[in-house]
């Protein structure tokens, strides 16, 4: 069978989203479906929903504020399962808020280049479009408005809620780290958890662009390279936070 997570999504304001996801195929091998398991994060009171309903696409509804990779577990009539996997895409509607803070954030630029230059900048510029969110689990609500932020500017934002179940976490971070273009990471404190400062050097390592963010009274950060930029943030002051995320666009990683 060939089978996929479809989804869409509306905005309802307050950083939240409602939500549907749906199995979408060729209608035989819809047929042959008998019920749908669909796995959500862990912080949704009902994790787990079931669908028996064909005539929706075994339709799962939810709200919330935080995007995930939703797994869908595709049970058929002969017995048979398949697990699909989609992540959870959630976007603001205005975008031309999120220009206008990367704007904000770019250096002075000379005079545009036109015609067959204007393409040949075009494709070449790098770009941020995912980023790898790092924080520890005592920094869990720090981290969410880091990443409120950062999708404000209509970033991928992808962290351990993003891992499947079927890889050694470890493995599994280490290959959202290098499918990202830039990292983020917050740290609450002078001494981060071992795993954040890992994945900041990791990240250092592959010669992406890395802001660490932290709060007032932060001096230094033990096991990170000090050439590592910190920018201490108001967590508050979402519109600060996202413009500092944005800086991204023109950092390069310290080598």
């Amino acid at each position: 069978m060939k089978l996929k997570v479809d989804q869409d999504h509306q905005y309802l304001g307050n950083d939240y989203w409602s939500w549907r996801a749906w199995i979408s195929g060729k209608p035989a091998d819809l047929a042959r479906i008998e019920k749908v398991k669909w796995f959500l994060h862990p912080s949704f009171p009902k994790s787990v929903v079931v669908s028996r309903e064909r005539s929706t696409g075994f339709r799962l509804e939810a709200s919330g504020w935080g995007t995930f990779t939703l797994r869908a577990e595709v049970h058929s009539v002969d017995g048979t399962t398949e697990t699909l996997r989609e992540p959870l895409r959630l976007f603001y509607p205005d975008e031309e808020r999120a220009a206008t803070l990367r704007s904000a954030a770019a250096p002075p630029r000379g005079p545009a280049p036109t015609g067959g230059q204007a393409a040949q900048a075009e494709a070449g510029a790098p770009g941020v479009r995912r980023v790898f969110l790092s924080y520890s689990a005592s920094d869990r609500a720090a981290a969410m408005a880091v990443r409120r932020a950062a999708e404000s500017l209509g970033l991928e934002v992808v962290d351990e809620s993003s891992l499947g179940v079927d890889r050694p976490i470890d493995l599994a971070l280490l290959d959202l780290l290098s499918a990202a273009d830039a990292t983020v990471a917050y740290v609450a404190s002078d001494l981060p958890s071992p795993f954040v400062a890992s994945e900041i050097n990791a990240s250092l390592k592959l010669g992406k662009p890395t802001l660490v963010l932290t709060g007032e009274g932060v001096e230094s950060l033990a096991g990170v390279p000090t050439e590592v930029q910190v920018v201490r943030v108001d967590l508050d002051d979402a519109t600060g936070l996202a413009q500092t995320i944005a800086k991204l666009e023109n950092m390069a990683a310290p080598r």
